[in-house]
């Protein structure tokens, strides 16, 4: 039996992915599938528009090279790329509400009267991949303040110990805990406490640097990595966290309230047999730094560990 053209298109029409018929060129020559279920009023028609007029730069590259690839090869290729803010339907409109779309594509090469062209199969794979994003942040990250946990953090210092022992640059360890912190909740109910902490740590987020790592030791103990930072380079990054944390005002429901930090900081050593020397000098420093009535920064190095 064979299919009537309408009918052909119908079944087409109601699938899932979209199909999309390129030309060599980048020419869009048939669209079908679900992007014809998800085509509103007032949508522009891409048949005949180029892919460079409807897709990003990067997008449109990625899209000509694999045209090119197929039609050279004569084979089918597998693709996955994503495109953020999607305004159009050309490749097929997300349901999603995120800020990019994830897809997988087919890329068939075909003759079409004589002329090379390929059909582009694409699937919505972004529910799938944002689960996979969640899973592997869920891994890495502390689900209550949003940074990394201690199991990443300690993977990734010692992966930084190894290529330093290798021959890579120095870095240095920055411990902080927020001063007076057992009273906290006490003074201000925990549900305001909750928000000073949140507050507190996004303050030291945007002070940081984007190479910087920032973990959550403890419930209110926090340790910073600092690649390629010397130890007064640590230091002098600890005062400026300091001074962003004890000028910051926060203010809740028409209160303002106010916290300090106290900071010990090390950098790694020649002589350290292993990170664990970095953090027992920043801990130490630390110590000293809370001892020392808190707010302060405290620096302990290898040259005076032992004086």
């Amino acid at each position: 039996m064979e299919l009537s053209k309408e009918t052909y298109d119908q079944i087409l029409s109601n699938l899932e992915e979209t199909v999309i018929l390129f030309s060599q060129t980048g020419e869009y020559l048939k669209v079908v599938g679900s992007v014809q279920s998800n085509l509103k009023e007032g949508t522009p028609d891409f048949i005949g528009k180029n892919i460079q007029e409807t897709l990003s730069k990067e997008v449109a590259t990625l899209f000509m090279s694999k045209i090119t690839e197929a039609i050279k090869s004569q084979e089918t290729l597998l693709v996955e790329y994503q495109i953020a803010n999607i305004s159009h339907v050309d490749i097929a409109e997300s349901a999603h509400s995120t800020d990019v779309s994830y897809f997988s594509a087919k890329v068939i090469p075909i003759k079409d009267a004589g002329l090379d062209c390929v059909a582009w199969i694409a699937s919505d794979i972004s529910e799938l991949k944002n689960l996979e994003i969640n899973l592997q942040n869920s891994t890495v990250e502390d689900p209550v303040t949003g940074i990394f946990n201690r199991r990443f953090f300690f993977k990734e210092l010692n992966n930084f110990f190894q290529r330093f022992v290798r021959g890579s640059n120095a870095y240095s360890i920055m411990m902080l805990s927020i001063d007076h912190s057992e009273k906290l909740s006490d003074t201000y109910g925990l549900e305001v406490t909750n928000c000073m902490v949140n507050n507190f740590i996004n303050v030291i987020k945007t002070t940081l640097r984007t190479t910087d790592l920032f973990a959550n030791t403890g419930d209110e103990d926090f340790i910073i990595l600092l690649p390629d930072t010397p130890s007064n380079g640590a230091a002098l990054m600890a005062e400026r966290v300091r001074c962003a944390i004890e000028s910051n005002i926060f203010e809740l429901d028409g209160g303002q309230y106010n916290m300090t930090a106290s900071f010990g900081c090390s950098s790694v050593s020649e002589n350290d047999s292993s990170y664990d020397n970095v953090l027992n000098r920043a801990e130490i420093a630390l110590y000293q730094s809370i001892h020392n009535g808190g707010n302060s920064v405290k620096r302990l190095d290898y040259e005076n560990w032992n004086k």
